[in-house]
């Protein structure tokens, strides 16, 4: 059963839509305004039409910075007293929550991670490698100057398999 809305995507009435988001207009007023979609064909345009999706994301983004101005217009109000100050901490508290979650990166809860670290190093280790440099080091042997040490061989050579020698 139509009921008269548009089930058809279009790049124009995706415009539309993007620009009232970025307005503050909620998608359920857009849903219900004269030749807009429904909730589900609207999510469902964003899953199939990539541009749509990507300008709806967008769309969001400004909205957070259409918020900040809002949150302006309310503080102007409690000022002048026609917004009781309880009521505007709420709106601006939604608004601030809103906005963080549409544009993180601006409006987001700064987060930081402090990392301390105790690196300890192996004390043996660093003997076994000082006895590998003494091992190496120039020796006088009968006279004539030794210049290799012990051979260390850095890959083993492979383990023979019993009975396989030939």
């Amino acid at each position: 059963m139509s009921r008269g809305r548009p089930s058809i995507y279009s790049a124009e009435l995706g415009e539309q839509i993007c620009e009232l988001v970025a307005n503050r207009v909620p998608v359920a007023e857009i849903c219900a305004m004269e030749g807009m979609p429904d909730k589900s064909t609207l999510y469902r345009w964003k899953r199939v039409y990539r541009d749509f999706s990507d300008n709806f994301a967008r769309a969001r983004e400004e909205r957070a910075d259409a918020r900040q101005d809002y949150i302006d217009w309310i503080s102007d109000q409690v000022r002048l007293g026609a917004l009781d100050p309880a009521a505007a901490r709420v709106m601006i508290d939604a608004e601030k929550w809103q906005m963080g979650k549409e544009k993180p990166k601006t409006y987001g809860e700064r987060t930081t991670t402090d990392i301390n670290q105790t690196v300890t190093i192996n004390v043996a280790f660093e003997d076994y490698i000082r006895s590998l440099a003494e091992a190496t080091e120039h020796k006088v042997i009968d006279g004539a100057l030794a210049t290799e040490g012990p051979r260390v061989e850095a890959i083993p050579a492979p383990v023979r398999e019993r009975g396989s020698e030939g």
